[in-house]
């Protein structure tokens, strides 16, 4: 069956002169931007959905193709500062990893303050002038902090991005030199790739320089941001079709959204077929645990009359409550040299702990043995809800499980350390790159473990990670006393390795009916959550959750 849409390349190839004003709120017209040079398809129903590409695909090419030519402005300039985007002027939803990348100007005399934020601000029905209102009012309650969290050196740059945007830079630099406004003569001072939020969902947006304080100081009152200068507006489109992502949308605009939405239906269609044999494992693995009580007949009275619909309620409540539990125990951490000489009761470890979970060991960098003495495993194919629950330096026991290669390897369980976080050695990625390291204290005498199965149980929360900046000595004292922590606390009888597993057996086999329900649905829901739709243009329900773990994301690099 073959399928038309409008061709919106053949519209978009207006007279520049009859075009609306751009969008700039700095009110001045925009310079002349070229269209590209390559021809973009006017043939377009000619194009099969069932072909190598897909109509989605060219559905969304042709609307940001369109885009380029109604938001032809790629700059701003106020008179001390100009931000450059070099991201296209729709950019499309792709679950954490969505950002946008600039390049911020400044006139010699003027570098940016060291105290310079990036605030990701929304576009509302009120277009351009609501957005120069609530800046000149200081109105920023709805503003998100997006500045990016990370520094990396131009070397360690992807060599495709650095040259696009070594590009860009070169173009804009040669403008500002012509300029008699605000942008003459601007020097480049800082690239930034900023991470989206999944939680400022579909719509128009620009990214606002500021100086004055983060998100924490404005909450506090202790500072007041002052708006420097905004980027250029962009479009942030997902296969979303609800019709509030009209908003911000102008009269030059307008049809953009109508590409959009031709290229949304398509999507949801097609990714529908994808995820039916998805849907159909969890019904499936949801159904093994529904009792016979949940008959659409005279069952459905039992199960009412029964209290098992209280009980499958606590237990949609005890899932809701559960991922929380794992970041709770982490705002209160031991800083060595003070604190209790054990940590947590006799009796054993309370909740969330234990936590057991399973992991490969992998090649590391070699910098934690060689500066701490630690022998130290770095694991990878961790349980996603794992990986993002912990955060910061943990306590617990390990060892290594029975492989090729390993006859001479203690494979009893072993004190260790575990630490969950960011990379100390990052490279430039938008989401942060999360480790999973475990120290073992024990000596191995060098013994290499690689692609080794490791069993880990976390017993306990220590404190939150050092800095890799952290001065050395610092860190030695820090896992100094650790160790010692860790021994006091593991030595008790209710805190060992075998009574642990015991009880975690015993603990699974006594389950009530709405432990069962929040365990069969967290698995459901983790099955779900693992098939990568964003992929596709698509908002999953869980954005904000997301944007707590990943926190800001994004990187930066000194011009």
């Amino acid at each position: 069956m073959m399928t038309s849409l409008p061709n919106l390349s053949a519209a978009a190839r207006f007279d520049s002169s009859q075009s609306p004003s751009h969008i700039s709120p700095g009110g001045a017209p925009p310079s002349p931007v070229p269209h590209a040079s390559t021809a973009p398809n006017d043939n377009l129903s000619d194009i099969d959905a069932n072909k190598s590409g897909g109509f989605w695909q060219s559905a969304l090419s042709e609307t940001r193709h369109f885009a380029g030519g109604l938001i032809p402005h790629p700059t701003e300039s106020t008179k001390h500062f100009t931000i450059l985007r070099h991201s296209p002027a729709l950019v499309f939803y792709r679950g954490p990893t969505t950002s946008v990348a600039i390049t911020i100007f400044s006139a010699p005399k003027h570098p940016l303050p060291a105290d310079r934020t990036i605030w990701l601000q929304q576009r509302g029905f009120s277009g351009d002038s609501g957005m120069k209102i609530k800046a000149l009012v200081g109105a920023t309650s709805t503003w998100l902090d997006v500045t990016p969290s990370a520094r990396v050196e131009a070397q360690g740059l992807a060599p495709n991005s650095e040259r696009s945007w070594q590009r860009d830079i070169g173009k804009a630099a040669k403008r500002s030199v012509k300029e008699k406004g605000d942008a003459k003569a601007h020097v480049p001072r800082e690239t930034h790739v900023v991470r989206i939020p999944e939680a400022s969902a579909d719509g128009y947006f620009r990214l606002v320089l500021c100086t004055g304080g983060s998100a924490a100081d404005i909450d506090g009152g202790s500072s007041r941001r002052k708006v420097l200068c905004p980027s250029p507006i962009f479009r942030i489109a997902s296969t979303s079709t609800d019709s509030s992502v009209m908003r911000g949308a102008s009269l030059s605009t307008m049809p953009i959204e109508m590409g959009v939405k031709v290229a949304s239906v398509m999507a949801s269609n097609t990714v529908n077929r994808y995820l039916a044999p998805v849907t159909a494992v969890a019904q499936a693995g949801a159904s093994k645990l529904q009792p016979v009580l949940l008959a659409k007949d005279a069952g459905q009275f039992l199960f009412g009359g029964s209290g098992s619909k209280s009980k499958v309620g606590a237990g949609g409540e005890q899932y809701s409550e559960r991922d929380p539990g794992y970041i709770t125990p982490q705002t209160e951490g031991v800083l060595y040299g003070q604190g209790p000489e054990v940590v947590g009761s006799d009796e054993g470890p309370e909740r969330p702990f234990p936590v057991k979970f399973q992991g490969r060991v992998v090649p590391g960098t070699g910098r934690s043995r060689g500066e701490l003495g630690v022998p130290t495993a770095n694991l990878a194919d961790i349980p996603e809800e794992v990986k993002y629950s912990l955060r910061g330096v943990y306590f617990g026991w390990a060892r290594i499980l029975p492989g090729k290669g390993l006859d001479t390897t203690s494979q009893e369980w072993h004190e260790a350390l575990i630490s969950a976080g960011p990379s100390p050695y990052p490279r430039p990625s938008v989401v942060a790159e999360t480790m999973m390291t475990v120290h073992l204290i024990h000596n191995f005498a060098g013994a290499n473990f690689f692609n080794a199965k490791m069993k880990v149980i976390v017993m306990g929360y220590l404190r939150p990670m050092q800095q890799p900046t952290a001065p050395l000595q610092d860190r030695l004292r820090a896992i100094s006393w650790d160790v010692q922590l860790t021994g006091a606390s593991l030595s008790r009888e209710n805190w060992g390795p075998d009574m642990t597993v015991d009880r975690l057996k015993s603990i699974k086999s006594s389950r009530s009916l709405s432990e069962k329900y929040a365990d069969t649905r967290s698995k459901v829901q983790k099955q779900v959550e693992r098939v990568p739709v964003h992929l596709a243009g698509i908002r999953a329900g869980d954005g904000e959750h997301r944007d707590k773990i990943h926190g800001n994301g994004g990187y930066w690099v000194a011009r």
